[in-house]
């Protein structure tokens, strides 16, 4: 009897240290699981503003967007390229700028949001796959911009110039646009850039 028994209590205890191991192991991932959705709910509603309610897309306002102005640092310019804007009438050019380049939708509905200032020389040209109607508009923008819409020859269709800023109102093109090229507030009066006008860029 004694010595049966004494194997059984020694066969028994490695499944009992098993049992409590894989306890100990699935605590631990049920923890590691929880800390990880609380990091994610924290962290997500920054982040969502930048793919969502864009200062140009007619995208959904998220509510925590308005509340990223201060905290967002000011993006820095990057020139990707250069524009010249020709007059229609005459085929002379208006006015040569550099351009930063929006060709994708994180980009466009990204756009000039959090900008304070921009020049003269300046602009950001957004790239569609599509000739079609385009609604802008100007949530998170802490700047007027002038708003231009393009169509698939390159002629300006529509100018929405002095835009108010961090305002939802939807700006839409008239008619299709698969370009849109955004200045600052003022700039298509000062330079006498119109509807009918056409841009070129490399």
């Amino acid at each position: 009897m004694t010595k049966s028994s004494a194997k059984k209590t020694s066969s028994n205890a490695p499944k009992k240290r098993k049992k409590k191991a894989s306890k100990r192991n699935y605590r631990q991932i049920i923890i590691s699981l929880l800390v990880g959705l609380a990091l994610v709910a924290f962290i997500l509603p920054d982040i969502m503003p930048l793919f969502r309610g864009g200062a140009n897309r007619g995208y959904v306002p998220s509510n925590n967007a308005t509340n990223t102005n201060n905290a967002m640092p000011e993006p820095t310019f990057t020139k990707e390229g250069e524009l010249t804007l020709i007059s229609g009438e005459t085929g002379e050019p208006i006015k040569k700028i550099d351009i930063e380049k929006a060709d994708n939708d994180a980009e466009r509905a990204f756009g000039m949001m959090f900008r304070k200032s921009s020049t003269d020389n300046q602009g950001m040209l957004f790239l569609f796959d599509n000739s079609e109607p385009q609604s802008f508009w100007m949530k998170n923008t802490l700047i007027p911009l002038d708003i231009i819409y393009i169509d698939e020859n390159k002629k300006i269709t529509t100018i929405y110039p002095n835009t108010t800023p961090l305002s939802e109102t939807s700006l839409p093109s008239n008619g299709n646009a698969k370009y849109v090229l955004e200045t600052r507030g003022g700039f298509c009066e000062e330079y006498g850039v119109k509807v009918g006008d056409i841009v070129d860029w490399k």
